[in-house]
C-alpha cells in the first residue's frame, strides 16, 4: 500500500525542466508507476480491480519511458503540434489506472466491511481532472501565464489533497489488515 502513496505522488507531481528543447523530466513518471506496479502486486490478492490496473499500469510504464526519451531527445518539441495527442493520451490513461485502483478500495471497502476513503479519493481524483481539463482549455485560450500559475496552484494543492487521503487510505488498510 505504501508504494501507491509514493507511485501517485511522483505521477501527480511530475514537474519539469526545460534547457532550450530539451525537456527533463525531474522525476520521470515512469519511477511512479514502477512504484503503482509494485503496490498492484501487493494488493491483488484483495480485490480483482488491481489485475485490471496492472495491466494499464504496465503499458503506462512503457509509454512514459518512451515519452521521457522522446522529450530527452527534443522530439516534442519538433513535432509540436503532433505532440499534443500523446500527451492527452498519457493523462487520460493515467486517470483510469487512479480510478481503476480506487475501484479495488472500493470493492475491499464491500468486500470486508471496512472503510479506506474510496469516496473521497473518487471526488478528489475528479477535481485532480478537472482542473487538468479546464486549466488546459483556458491556457491554450488566453496563452495567459497568471492562467498557468493558477492551475499549477490548484494541481498542487488538489494533488496534495489527493497524496494526504492516499496516505490516509494506506493508514486504514494498515489498522484494518495487520490486526491480530
Amino acid at each position: 500500500m505504501s508504494n501507491f502513496l509514493y507511485g501517485f505522488f511522483l505521477i501527480i507531481f511530475n514537474y519539469s525542466i526545460s534547457i532550450g528543447s530539451i525537456k527533463i523530466g525531474v522525476i520521470p513518471d515512469f519511477a511512479g508507476y514502477l512504484f503503482i506496479l509494485n503496490g498492484i502486486d501487493q494488493m491483488k490478492e484483495y480485490s480483482d480491480k488491481f489485475a485490471k490496473a496492472r495491466t494499464l499500469a504496465k503499458i503506462m510504464f512503457i509509454y512514459s519511458i518512451l515519452l521521457y526519451i522522446s522529450d530527452l531527445l527534443a522530439l516534442s518539441s519538433i513535432f509540436a503540434s503532433l505532440w499534443l495527442i500523446p500527451s492527452m493520451i498519457s493523462v487520460v490513461l493515467s486517470y483510469i489506472i487512479i480510478f481503476t485502483i480506487i475501484s479495488g478500495f472500493k470493492d475491499m471497502e464491500v468486500k470486508y466491511e471496512c472503510v479506506l476513503g474510496s469516496k473521497k479519493l473518487f471526488i478528489n481524483a475528479a477535481a485532480l481532472i478537472a482542473i487538468k481539463v479546464v486549466f488546459t482549455v483556458l491556457t491554450v485560450i488566453t496563452l495567459n501565464g497568471f492562467v498557468y500559475m493558477g492551475s499549477l496552484v490548484a494541481h498542487i494543492i488538489v494533488g496534495g489533497v489527493f497524496v494526504f487521503f492516499i496516505a490516509d487510505a494506506r493508514s486504514r488498510f494498515f489498522s484494518y489488515f495487520t490486526e491480530e
